[in-house]
């Protein structure tokens, strides 16, 4: 009876139908923004990434914009809305390899920062964000850039 239950969700899932926050879980690295590819790498050997991770009760997401980085220590996910709560970012001056300033777009902050929540889309092994006019593209990756 387990193992029936389990095909029949199986099959739901692979049929397209909504993402669950287990399916976004994972490292990301951010390749698009607003379908512009992104400089890896930001002038400073960094690239943008973001990590969502879910055990039991407990959900967070953190990463990194190419210069600050983020936590935010509470994540909800009603598919297909991702809405970080608690979230905080560093502010810090922003250096390349010859110690020269470079501005970072503060895409992830403005983001976050869309009290509607990110409305989030899979294609494995993508992923997209889009919230408040800004669409986001990630890769599914093993490491942290």
């Amino acid at each position: 009876m387990v193992a029936l239950l389990l095909l029949g969700a199986t099959a739901c899932a692979e049929g397209g139908s909504e993402v669950a926050l287990s399916d976004i879980a994972g490292k990301w690295a951010l390749t698009e923004v607003d379908g512009e590819p992104i400089v890896v790498g930001v002038d400073a050997g960094r690239t943008p990434w973001v990590g969502i991770y879910s055990f039991l009760w407990w959900q967070r997401m953190e990463g990194d914009d190419g210069c600050h980085t983020f936590l935010a220590r509470d994540v909800s996910f009603s598919a297909p809305v991702l809405l970080p709560k608690d979230t905080v970012f560093t502010l810090m001056r922003c250096l390349d390899e010859q110690g020269l300033d470079f501005s970072v777009t503060g895409t992830l902050d403005r983001v976050f920062s869309f009290e509607q929540g990110i409305t989030v889309s899979l294609t494995e092994p993508e992923m997209t964000w889009e919230a408040g006019g800004t669409t986001l593209t990630f890769q599914r990756v093993d490491e942290v850039p």
